[in-house]
């Protein structure tokens, strides 16, 4: 006999659950919500809830799990929320799927997550928050163009570089934490970002106090620094200068304000420097080879008049050779 309210919410959670089967939510075919976090579960059936077609949450939050097999979300059309934080997952591959077009919420902190390439959201357009903390990336994620995107977490990486376009038309952003990783400089495009931003984190990075970080501080307060928006300055003023002993224990916004003019690059030649330093040397190179064709042309010259002399000479001589006898 059917039950007249079928269950549309199970919470699993803390009950030292080992091992799933493929059956063990059998006759769920309503379930919305499943909470499995804070078990010993280190493998998934590919089917698991294939049955469940209405699921909106799902957590596996502080399991075991190294792996999310492939197909496993195939008729999880309608999931919104999904945390996988607090496992042992080395890749994500098979959760980066367009079968998750519902998804708003998704959880990776905590993970041993190391990519090769750069994970991809973009195929999530409804993803509102994003939690990549605590893993072994060294790519920052593709997120760009997500206009739904508010939260993006991905502190304690191991991140040295932001694309240029990383944070491309993601409007919504509220709250960016980019702490603790390894960050020497910034080429970030924020020009098209919420000037409402709450927190924008970048503390405990390598950024060097050069002439890198004033093009981009110039860029985001379009060389107005009176006019910068409020998490641009709670940004430069949360994150100390590295690098360089000049400016120890002072804040990126301090050696922007007061040391303004010595900010130079010290790893690399200014560009206008640069281009100066390469017309003059060309210079001097075109210079050398016009010398030494003129002195190579003027000597061959002299050879040539010293050869035609010696030969009127011989001529002479030999005129008057004849002549003589």
């Amino acid at each position: 006999m059917r039950h007249p309210f079928p269950l549309t919410e199970l919470d699993l959670s803390h009950a030292n659950i080992e091992c799933l089967t493929n059956d063990t939510f059998k006759g769920l075919a309503f379930l919305e919500r499943l909470n499995l976090n804070h078990n010993q579960i280190y493998s998934l059936p590919y089917d698991l809830i294939h049955n469940m077609t209405m699921l909106v949450e799902l957590n596996f939050a502080s399991n075991s799990l190294t792996d999310i097999p492939k197909a496993f979300f195939t008729f999880a059309t309608h999931l919104q929320v999904l945390d996988l934080s607090l496992n042992n997952l080395t890749s994500v591959n098979n959760v980066l799927t367009k079968k998750l077009k519902s998804l708003e919420y998704l959880n990776l902190d905590e993970n041993y997550i190391s990519e090769p390439s750069p994970l991809d959201f973009r195929i999530f357009k409804r993803l509102r928050e994003l939690y990549l903390s605590n893993n072994q990336l060294t790519e920052f994620p593709m997120v760009r163009k997500l206009l739904n995107l508010e939260i993006l977490k991905v502190a304690r990486n191991l991140i040295s570089e932001i694309p240029p376009n990383a944070l491309s038309r993601c409007r919504g952003l509220k709250t960016v934490d980019l702490g603790d990783n390894f960050l020497n400089s910034f080429a970030l495009e924020t020009h098209d970002l919420n000037d409402n931003i709450d927190s924008f984190n970048i503390r405990n990075n390598k950024i060097s106090c050069d002439c890198n970080l004033l093009k981009y501080y110039e860029q985001m307060t379009n060389n107005r620094q009176d006019l910068a928006p409020e998490w641009v300055t709670r940004m430069f003023q949360d994150e100390d200068c590295q690098g360089s002993r000049r400016f120890q224990k002072t804040s990126l916004f301090e050696a922007i304000d007061y040391y303004y003019f010595d900010m130079i690059c010290s790893h690399e030649t200014p560009p206008d420097v640069l281009r100066v330093l390469i017309g003059s040397w060309l210079s001097l190179l075109l210079g050398i080879v016009c010398y030494i064709w003129i002195k190579t042309m003027c000597s061959a010259r002299r050879k040539r008049k010293t050869w035609i002399q010696m030969r009127i000479k011989m001529v002479n001589i030999e005129e008057g050779s004849k002549f003589t006898r």
